[in-house]
């Protein structure tokens, strides 16, 4: 059974995406272009074609020069070098030039002079990819990004949208395997990177623990740089699936971090809710061992809600109690120490005095009885009806009639 921490933590996910995708639909990007071709090309040895990889800066310049591919390596060192005394128009972004790589194919013919070309198959590929994304026709789009790629494999900023796009599609393994291709993700994928990685996890457990504790590991790690806004939402969603997986020590610095990112404490909510799946998954399971003591970890993560882990302990406990067993002594030590943080809890006292008559032990039973008749005489609340009546059953069968 996988569990979906969260119902709110998974809306900010589809918020985050949906940041992601609207940034992303329509790029306001120009890739750099030729300017001038240098004059007085060194001839090449031969027909062939060579792709020229170009860093263009700001002003037009280029800087590194890389063959990309080659049908005829003797033309290369002609082709770098044509490269290299070429002039060059700067990629745009939001209509201002800014450092960029670019691809160039040098054609050579037989007598080996060269001609300077932008490959134009992948720029229309790349471009009728980007208005299939603005159509939202996701596969066409993929179809289009995968022809760009194949000329120009190393550019990890349309790589990153076809991750985006198949995200989009539900494609995860394809869309992260491009994401983890393209290098560092930028910052305007980040949170959406995060997200799917979160996803990802969330399928992956409980069945592949190793897995899913990786893609989480990841999504932190993407989360902690994302843009300010996400962060918080993102990690405590990391912090849910953490905790649903039993990584209480993570779980414990996640939480210290989006408390100071999100001082409302809706993070404790999300953990809360993913500790008690882990509970009921384990009580399903029959390993109520593995229950109480993940119940006892959550009572030390969460002081607020200690009480109500303690309290769930004991129920867990006293439900698998045979009579006259050792299971016994072990409910009456659970809810001493729900007792501990809430002296008044009438069903608490209650069960520590069945334990004890269970366990032969009616004198110590009629003190706790006592306690928790008090307790309720004294205004506490309890959610068993009946309780007030069982109590005084059990006093009688202490010997002691009220």
């Amino acid at each position: 059974m996988v569990y979906r921490p969260l119902a709110g933590a998974a809306g900010a996910l589809a918020v985050l995406a949906a940041s992601a995708v609207s940034a992303a639909t329509a790029p306001a990007f120009v890739q750099p272009a030729l300017k001038a071709a240098a004059a007085h090309p060194r001839p090449g040895s031969g027909a062939g074609s060579v792709g020229v990889k170009v860093f263009v800066s700001t002003a037009g310049t280029p800087g590194a020069v890389t063959i990309n591919f080659t049908t005829n390596p003797a033309d290369n060192a002609a082709a770098l070098d044509f490269a290299r005394r070429s002039t060059y128009l700067p990629a745009l972004r939001d209509g201002r030039p800014f450092a960029s790589v670019g691809v160039f194919l040098v054609q050579f013919s037989a007598a080996g002079s060269p001609v300077f070309l932008k490959l134009a198959a992948s720029d229309a590929a790349r471009t009728a990819a980007y208005e299939a994304l603005s159509a939202k026709r996701y596969t066409r789009a993929e179809t289009g990004l995968l022809a760009y790629l194949k000329t120009v494999p190393d550019d990890s900023r349309v790589r990153e949208i076809l991750a985006w796009t198949y995200g989009l599609d539900g494609r995860l393994d394809d869309a992260l395997a491009n994401f983890e291709r393209a290098g560092e993700v930028t910052p305007l994928y980040r949170s959406y990177a995060a997200g799917l990685y979160v996803t990802r996890a969330g399928r992956e457990l409980p069945a592949n623990q190793t897995a899913a504790m990786r893609d989480l590991d990841r999504a932190a790690a993407l989360a902690a740089t994302a843009r300010p806004r996400d962060r918080a939402p993102l990690l405590a969603n990391v912090a849910a699936w953490d905790a649903y997986a039993g990584r209480f020590d993570r779980v414990a610095a996640l939480r210290a971090t989006v408390a100071g990112l999100d001082p409302s404490g809706a993070v404790d909510g999300g953990i809360a809710n993913a500790i008690s799946r882990r509970v009921a998954d384990e009580t399903a399971a029959h390993d109520n061992v593995a229950a109480v003591q993940t119940l006892e970890q959550a009572a030390t993560l969460q002081p607020a809600r200690a009480h109500a882990w303690l309290r769930q302990a004991t129920f867990v406990l006293a439900a698998q109690a045979d009579a006259g067993g050792s299971g016994w002594a072990a409910v009456r030590a659970e809810a001493d120490k729900a007792l501990a943080l809430d002296t008044g809890d009438a069903m608490m006292a209650y069960l520590a005095g069945y334990a004890l008559m269970e366990t032969d032990d009616p004198v110590t039973a009629r003190t706790y009885f006592r306690r928790a008749q008090d307790a309720l005489k004294n205004g506490a609340t309890a959610e068993d009806p009946s309780l007030a009546e069982k109590i005084a059953d059990a006093l009688k069968q202490t010997g002691e009639g009220n």
